[in-house]
């Protein structure tokens, strides 16, 4: 009686250890698949992130401003052109 509650319980054990080990691993291959699409998230944020700094410096590149000017047919302007307000008007 004891030999077959042992053994009873036994293979309960093991049925038990097997499918925790299950359980386990389809949580790490979750986790793993998780982590591959972060990283490959992060790569793309860098990869925009480096555009955006290449853009920033080309709008404060000189030549190009000069150029986006002439193209949109800009004229040169003078000092007797501006006119200054005042910033507090008395009345």
């Amino acid at each position: 009686m004891k030999k077959q509650a042992f053994i009873i319980l036994f293979i309960g054990v093991q049925l038990f250890l097997v499918f925790f080990y299950i359980h386990h691993q389809s949580l790490a291959i979750k986790l793993s698949f998780q982590k591959q699409k972060h990283e490959k998230q992060k790569l793309e944020l860098a990869q925009k992130k480096q555009k955006l700094k290449q853009e920033l410096h080309a709008c404060h590149d000189l030549a190009h401003i000069k150029e986006f000017a002439i193209q949109s047919n800009m004229q040169k302007i003078t000092l007797a052109q501006i006119k200054t307000v005042p910033e507090h008007a008395t009345s």
